[in-house]
């Protein structure tokens, strides 16, 4: 559950935390009788934490940019699909 949760909010949503994916997938492992104890959790993240440089460990957490698969379909239907017309009205340009 909290694997998948770190994967979810932190791992997916930001760029630059790469360095927690094997951890991150050890901990959503099925069955969940894989998933690792806190305390071995802890210790793999000051592993992983270890050999990061300092420049790695202040930067800004980077915002994944990622289109919605709602939002990419309303493009297609209301920009690129021509209305349907009166014979007044243009066709939308969906160049």
């Amino acid at each position: 559950m909290l694997g998948s949760l770190l994967r979810e909010h932190f791992v997916e949503a930001f760029e630059n935390l790469a360095f927690m994916k094997a951890l991150v997938s050890h901990m959503s492992e099925e069955p969940h009788e894989k998933w690792p104890s806190i305390d071995a959790v802890v210790e793999e993240f000051r592993a992983i934490v270890s050999q990061l440089s300092k420049p790695q460990m202040r930067k800004r957490l980077i915002v994944r940019k990622r289109r919605s698969v709602l939002k990419n379909t309303s493009c297609l239907l209301f920009r690129c699909v021509p209305l349907q017309t009166t014979g007044d009205e243009d066709a939308p340009d969906c160049t």
